[in-house]
């Protein structure tokens, strides 16, 4: 087994253990959280449904990025470092797929859409899956996966200009939050751009 997927499986155990830790805290301060209405032992369900869905996802990327690192070039393969803009998309997908795990877990554990209403229920479903796809192909190494990235940071560019510019269409300007928005609408895309552009991530990425 070479350096880098001892590494990989060494990381993942970690993570695996990290998040047992976490979600076993969680559970047993919902459980000694006393009353309330509703109680907090009535989330431990919940939050061992996400335990089960993360485990579950932990092994998936895990299994991706075996894979990707099997398809890498023998000459970069176990020496290229990851790209920063690579390891921010990793960790946004990441943050996304959880999300999608928690609205999808709560929705089944309730018997109804949470905690979106509606349609809006399956296009943030949607969204989420999106990202899910996303991170399985940077994983891979694939190289058509900096095309989903930088479109989904298009995507967010677009949703985050609507929701700051749809008030001020109607006479409700904030300047400061028109300010921050317009320069993280900036930032993605500068990075969608950079996503498409690095020859760096076209190296590293297999094929």
């Amino acid at each position: 087994m070479s350096t880098r997927e001892d590494l990989l499986r060494k990381r993942l155990r970690r993570a695996h253990v990290v998040w047992a830790l976490l979600a076993g805290s969680i559970c047993v301060l919902l459980a000694a959280g006393g009353g309330g209405h509703p109680p907090p032992i009535v989330f431990v369900p919940v939050v061992a449904a996400v335990w089960v869905m993360v485990h579950l996802a932990l092994w998936a990327a895990g299994w991706l990025a075996s894979r990707g690192l099997a398809r890498a070039p023998a000459a970069t393969g176990e020496k290229q470092s990851w790209p920063l803009a690579l390891i921010a998309i990793l960790a946004a997908t990441a943050a996304a797929v959880f999300a999608g795990l928690v609205q999808l877990a709560v929705s089944l554990l309730l018997g109804r859409y949470w905690p979106f209403a509606g349609t809006l229920w399956i296009v943030m479903l949607a969204v989420w899956t999106a990202h899910a796809v996303c991170l399985a192909g940077v994983l891979l190494r694939r190289r058509w996966a900096r095309w989903v990235a930088a479109l989904l940071c298009i995507g967010w560019a677009l949703a985050l200009a609507w929701e700051v510019l749809e008030p001020a269409v109607r006479g409700y300007v904030q300047p400061l939050q028109i300010g921050l928005a317009l320069a993280v609408v900036i930032g993605l895309a500068l990075a969608a751009h950079h996503l498409v552009r690095s020859e760096r991530i076209r190296a590293f990425l297999a094929s």
